[in-house]
């Protein structure tokens, strides 16, 4: 069975602490589940947040998305991969291990 980590981004702080964390979990062969909400959807206007691309699969809270003004599309991110709370808390079921920032 495949290692899986859910890290879930409520802050737009610490964007280098999780692409480290998703570098070390990918080396240890550790599938990633990220979903961003409140504040910290903001990380996706950070240059770094593109490492993230190819490291998880990245969730975004539409809610909080539009909150704080921000506009389709992000790169990286499928029309699918907006979303509404229901698919943190299936992160949360899924995943072995749960990281919150």
């Amino acid at each position: 069975m495949k290692k899986t980590l859910g890290i879930l981004v409520t802050s737009k702080n610490h964007l280098d602490k999780i692409v480290g964390i998703c570098k070390a979990a990918v080396n240890k062969n550790v599938e990633i589940h990220i979903f961003l909400t409140h504040l910290g959807v903001m990380i996706t206007r950070d240059n770094q947040f593109q490492e993230l691309e190819s490291l998880a699969s990245i969730s975004i809270c539409n809610v909080s998305f539009e909150k704080y003004g921000l506009k389709q599309p992000v790169t990286g991110i499928k029309k699918k991969d907006y979303a509404t709370q229901s698919r943190n808390a299936i992160m949360l079921e899924d995943c072995q291990r749960y990281i919150v920032f």
